[in-house]
């Protein structure tokens, strides 16, 4: 197996957490990426489109801190992507868009299932 059908076998673990599809019905999908020099700027998913406030530079690396009471919502961002992947991500996780080649997804480390 290559990196690229790993990406895609990985990508659909992601989409298909029941826990994960749980919180596109949640009325809060504002995430809170705090970049490692400081800044911080807001991912707002909503079901049609994806909303980057406060955005800092796209090139920055970001440490992924999600701020929400959820275990599960945290642990799907846990790693270091930029803002302009943590974007891309977050729109084609909610959107539900199969993976198309995206290399960087192999970079959202780790994905688990919690709450058990």
């Amino acid at each position: 197996m290559d990196i690229r059908e790993n990406s895609e076998a990985f990508f659909k673990r992601l989409v298909k957490l029941e826990k994960a599809k749980k919180l596109l019905t949640k009325k809060k999908r504002c995430v809170l990426f705090k970049v490692i020099d400081g800044s911080s700027f807001v991912v707002n998913f909503q079901l049609e489109k994806v909303e980057v406030i406060d955005k800092p530079n796209l090139d920055s690396e970001v440490e992924l801190k999600v701020e929400s009471d959820s275990q599960t919502y945290r642990e799907l961002f846990d790693g270091k992507i930029t803002p302009a992947e943590a974007y891309h991500a977050g729109r084609l996780f909610f959107d539900g868009i199969p993976y198309k080649g995206y290399p960087w997804l192999t970079r959202l480390i780790r994905i688990t299932q919690t709450g058990r």
